[in-house]
């Protein structure tokens, strides 16, 4: 099991086309995706308690 909680909500297979799929929620993280709920980072690096993580 995850040490991360959301974790097991993390979709780990190989990037693939967004065309055709049936979801509730798409999140573009510091990009912009058609219909996507945008997420930009605060930070441009880890911090070093993350990174190690």
């Amino acid at each position: 099991m995850d040490a991360d909680p959301a974790g097991v909500l993390l979709d780990r297979a190989v990037p693939r086309s967004l065309a055709g799929l049936s979801v509730d929620l798409v999140v573009a993280i510091d990009c912009d995706v058609p219909g996507a709920r945008r997420w930009d980072l605060a930070a441009l690096r880890p911090r070093e308690q993350a990174r190690d993580e």
